[in-house]
């Protein structure tokens, strides 16, 4: 079973990632990233990076999109099938697009981006 702090935190932080509120998801993940071990703490260091990849998205910085988003999708594959009724496939898969698109963008000088497509997650709850 789930501790009860990391059901919050990830509930939470999804909610802000979900409203495009990237950056203030990631805080609230990072909190929590400083309490927990293993698995869980690789899952928050992955959920960390790509809501910090969005947000550099949306400030115009795709360089850092595609760094923080390579680095944490490779986090998020790890324990991507994890306990924590997450929709990780789904993510990494957008993520991924993301990641791609982001490279795309540097080599372009490009920032516009449709933020229509930006990727949202879910957790089922047990």
């Amino acid at each position: 079973m789930m501790e009860k702090e990391l059901a919050e935190a990830l509930d939470r932080g999804i909610e802000l990632f979900n409203k495009q509120e990237f950056y203030e998801a990631h805080e609230i993940w990072e909190v929590q990233w400083n309490e927990e071990q293993g698995d869980e703490r690789r899952l928050l260091q992955g959920l960390i990076q790509v809501a910090a990849g969005f947000y550099k998205l949306q400030v115009g910085m795709p360089s850092g999109t595609y760094k923080l988003l390579y680095k944490g999708i490779e986090h998020l594959e790890l324990v991507k099938d994890g306990p924590w009724g997450l929709e990780l496939p789904k993510l990494l898969e957008e993520a991924s697009w993301w990641r791609d698109k982001a490279q795309e963008m540097v080599e372009h000088f490009a920032t516009a981006y449709d933020k229509d497509r930006l990727p949202t997650l879910s957790r089922q709850c047990h």
